[in-house]
């Protein structure tokens, strides 16, 4: 399978997450073998295990001075739709646009310029021999080797929700998940807010109240999950691979734990 990247160069604008100002990126097509990266002027950073920070509530990347917050959705996007090589240029904020709590702001921008298979380029593929099964209080997460990959995710900390999904990824399948936005408890929005977090957080449009009439009936809640899942994924230096994750109640935390665990 050919590596890819996109046609051409788009600017994305929205607010970001935890300053709530405006946040603008640009997406640039990258020749094969570069890989994901982000760029502002503290200099280059990596998409991967590297960089990774140490908040895990999120998922933010730093080398140096130069820092980049909330990158889950992004590179969620461009892991889910096979993208391998591309360069993120920060051209204001440290942050990525948040757009509506989901991959959408980037889903519909990268279809609109559209995709490009790189000639003379093979994508490479991590072989998974040995189960990796990871436990917290109340949450786990297990990779076992398949033929192909799946995902299966429950989430049933909360008594407003208990919600499981299978996700079987395709190369033309992340649509399916694209669209799930973020949630949390109002209460704990404020909370952070209130310690100068989470500014650009406004439940009821990028953000879902737990205790809304949605969770009960909705898979949206894990299927953000996944989509967060397979963002933490990418880490593993764009690698994609066959195999099984079945996640309970996981997070961010033990998707990192995963990563590392895959490429110690």
């Amino acid at each position: 399978m050919k590596q890819r990247t996109i046609k051409k160069e788009v600017v994305i604008k929205g607010g970001g997450l935890n300053s709530g100002k405006v946040a603008i990126i640009r997406l640039v097509p990258s020749g094969p073998n570069t890989g994901i990266s982000f760029l502002n002027s503290n200099g280059i950073i990596s998409a991967d295990l590297s960089c990774l920070g140490d908040d895990d509530s999120t998922t933010s990347l730093g080398l140096g001075n130069a820092k980049v917050k909330t990158v889950e959705h992004l590179l969620s996007c461009l892991y889910g739709l096979y993208i391998d090589n591309l360069k993120v240029e920060l051209l204001v904020g440290n942050e990525i646009p948040i757009g509506d709590g989901s991959a959408k702001i980037f889903y519909d921008a990268i279809s609109e310029v559209g995709i490009h298979e790189i000639e003379d380029s093979i994508r490479v593929m991590l072989c998974i021999t040995e189960p990796i099964n990871i436990r917290g209080k109340n949450k786990s997460i297990k990779l076992t080797p398949s033929k192909n990959f799946i995902i299966d995710y429950l989430i049933d900390w909360h008594p407003a929700i208990k919600n499981q999904y299978t996700f079987r990824h395709t190369l033309d399948n992340y649509k399916e998940i694209a669209f799930a936005k973020t949630f949390a408890e109002s209460s704990h929005i404020k909370n952070l807010q209130m310690k100068n977090r989470a500014k650009g957080v406004v439940v009821g449009e990028n953000c879902i109240d737990i205790d809304s009439e949605i969770a009960s009936n909705s898979t949206e809640f894990v299927k953000h999950k996944i989509l967060d899942l397979l963002g933490d994924l990418s880490l593993l230096y764009g690698l994609h691979f066959q195999g099984k994750i079945t996640a309970i109640n996981a997070g961010h935390k033990l998707h990192h734990e995963l990563v590392k665990r895959i490429l110690p």
